[in-house]
Formats: structure tokens, C-alpha cells, sequence
């Protein structure tokens, strides 16, 4: 996994992707100030890759996670925000070609253009007038694994917490 997979599958509830210059090998969705705020960036450390999300306080008021008992609901909250899609492009391209009968193939070749960026993709379908353009997500598989991996994780803070 890196930036580019990142930037091409990964959505944040409705937190919008920042571009970071000064980390061209990052990926930043939401604001440090905002209710949620997800980060992936290299670490050396663990010669890999990381993803994080940082929940500020109205977000930790609101799914009640201000109670430490209260963290065994943090896989779901996690999950419920942050997941991997791809696009269905079929049924996409019927939708188009059956609702911008005058100029389709522009939409969809300037939509395929950004298939690098889930996020600018998701927002330029909203901007020429397709209503709801998640519909055309399909979670991917690796997003099970990841609820495994926050459960692991919970069940190890369990013990040791």
C-alpha cells in the first residue's frame, strides 16, 4: 500500500483529501482542527507504511468514546468513516450514457482522467450533476482485513490495557 493506492481507493466519511507538498508521499483527509483526521505517510521505523485517524473532541463526544470502556466500539467507528472502494465503471458509464445523452464521453473520459484521485473523482460526478456518486463505490475486500487488524488490536489493549 502507498500514497497512490491511498489516493485512488480511500474515502473518509466526508472528509475531502488535502494535497501536502511538503509530504508529496503522503495523503491527509480532513483538517487537524476537524472532527476526524485521517494521515498516511511513510514511517521508516516500521520500514512500511502508516494510516491513522485522529478523532477531536466533538467526534469523541459524539460516538461516545470519552469513556475508555467505551473504546470497545472503536473498530466500528473506525470502519463506519474510513474504507477502501473501487468503482464500479460499468454501471457508471450506463448511468452517464443514459443521463448526459449530449456530451457522455466527455464525462466519462474526464472521470477515468481521475481515477488516480477517488476523492476529486467523487466530487467532479457531483459537480456536473450525477446526484449521490457513492453509489458507484464498491467497498474492496481489503477492508475486512482491516477490520481484523482494529479488532487484534482491541483485544491486545484489552489485556494489556
Amino acid at each position: 500500500m502507498n500514497a497512490g493506492f491511498i489516493r485512488r481507493h480511500f474515502r473518509a466519511g466526508k472528509s475531502r483529501m488535502r494535497p501536502t507538498r511538503r509530504f508529496p508521499k503522503a495523503a491527509w483527509f480532513g483538517a487537524r482542527k476537524s472532527e476526524q483526521f485521517w494521515r498516511f505517510y511513510p514511517k521508516a521505523e516500521i520500514a512500511g507504511d502508516r494510516l491513522e485517524v485522529q478523532f477531536n473532541r466533538s467526534a469523541i463526544e459524539k460516538y461516545g468514546l470519552d469513556d475508555l470502556e467505551a473504546w470497545d466500539h472503536l473498530p466500528e467507528v473506525v470502519m463506519k468513516h474510513g474504507k477502501f472502494y473501487d468503482v464500479d465503471w460499468t454501471r457508471l458509464t450506463i448511468f452517464v450514457k443514459r443521463h448526459f445523452r449530449r456530451y457522455p464521453d466527455a464525462v466519462l473520459g474526464k472521470a477515468r482522467g481521475m481515477r488516480g484521485n477517488l476523492d476529486r473523482l467523487v466530487r467532479y460526478l457531483r459537480q456536473v450533476g450525477v446526484h449521490n456518486p457513492t453509489r458507484f463505490l464498491v467497498p474492496m475486500a481489503i477492508n475486512e482485513e482491516v477490520r481484523r487488524a482494529l479488532y487484534v488490536w482491541r483485544e491486545e489493549w484489552r489485556k494489556n490495557g
